[in-house]
């Protein structure tokens, strides 16, 4: 099975203007559009010249995380980025020791700062617009070396633009990459423990009702019915416990 792509990230290309206050902060959104908790990190090479609001964290199934970017040197410079790596994030349960978390991949957010505007302008273009859907909205990205991520050929580069351009990019994703063997194993995992918890719950309550001299003579010598009727009821009510914590 192919490797999920990383999440949406937009813009992939910020461009700061020294001799303009309003673009010294911008703002970047990230759209996890899978069905399981996505871990990120963003990788800082610049932390004097570039701050970012919120540098690792954990973004929610199908929700967006908005992170704001500021440049605190004006000096122009045309070859920065930051990295965001993700990971899928298994969520802890109790009494279940976590699993090790998952690498998906990392997208790069190019930077440019340049004094002004008619500096901008002069600069060549950086590739063609790509067209990104979040939710329904479309947005362009500009710059095809902004749109940069852990795949290094050019096929599979291309293969990740053509995934970008298509209507429904969440959709898409949700329903190629949605790890359908352990979904099944965990649907097994929960009719057994729901078989197990109904036998335990049955025999509990025979047990309860059987006669405890014939039991102790019979079937274990020296223990009573009752007490194993308890034990099974126990064990019952752990594996329904369990069954109400499952995720």
């Amino acid at each position: 099975m192919p490797s999920p792509f990383p999440p949406i990230v937009r813009p992939q290309s910020i461009i700061f203007y020294g001799n303009e206050e309003s673009t010294l902060t911008q703002r970047v959104t990230v759209f996890n559009p899978y069905t399981f908790d996505i871990l990120y990190k963003v990788d800082n090479a610049k932390p004097q010249k570039y701050n970012v609001s919120i540098n690792q964290g954990v973004i929610s199934s199908r929700q967006k995380l908005l992170l704001d970017v500021t440049c605190r040197r004006k000096r122009p410079s045309q070859d920065d980025a930051i990295q965001v790596r993700f990971f899928k994030w298994p969520r802890p349960c109790y009494g279940i020791k976590s699993r090790a978390q998952q690498y998906i991949g990392f997208t790069e957010i190019k930077l440019s700062v340049y004094s002004d505007r008619s500096e901008g302008e002069r600069t060549p273009s950086q590739g063609s617009d790509l067209d990104m859907s979040i939710d329904g909205t479309s947005s362009t990205v500009t710059g095809s070396r902004g749109i940069s991520s852990y795949w290094g050929s050019s096929s599979h580069h291309q293969q990740q633009q053509h995934y970008l351009s298509t209507g429904d990019r969440s959709m898409s994703m949700d329903a190629t990459f949605v790890d359908e063997p352990r979904h099944r194993s965990k649907k097994l995992q929960v009719l057994i423990d729901i078989c197990v918890t109904v036998v335990l719950l049955v025999l509990g309550f025979l047990l309860s009702k059987a006669d405890e001299i014939w039991f102790s003579e019979n079937i274990f010598e020296g223990v009573k019915a009752h007490t194993v009727a308890v034990v099974c009821y126990t064990l019952a009510i752990v594996l329904i416990i369990r069954l109400l914590t499952f995720r």
